[in-house]
C-alpha cells in the first residue's frame, strides 16, 4: 500500500513540475498570466487526472 502511495504522490510531484515552464519563460519574454489561480487549479486536476488513469491501467 505504501508503495502505491509514494508512486502515486512522486507522479503528481513530476505532473506539477509542468508549472515550472510559465516562469522560465517569463525570463526569456514579457509573460503575463491572466489567472494564475485557474491556472494552477488546471495543471492540479491534469495531475490528478493523469495520475489516476495511469493507477487505473497499473490495476
Amino acid at each position: 500500500m505504501t508503495e502505491i502511495v509514494l508512486g502515486y504522490v512522486g507522479a503528481a510531484a513530476k505532473g506539477m513540475m509542468i508549472g515550472i515552464h510559465p516562469g522560465t519563460a517569463s525570463l526569456f519574454v514579457d509573460l503575463s498570466i491572466a489567472h494564475p489561480l485557474v491556472m494552477l487549479l488546471f495543471f492540479i486536476l491534469t495531475a490528478v487526472t493523469f495520475n489516476l488513469f495511469g493507477f487505473i491501467i497499473g490495476i
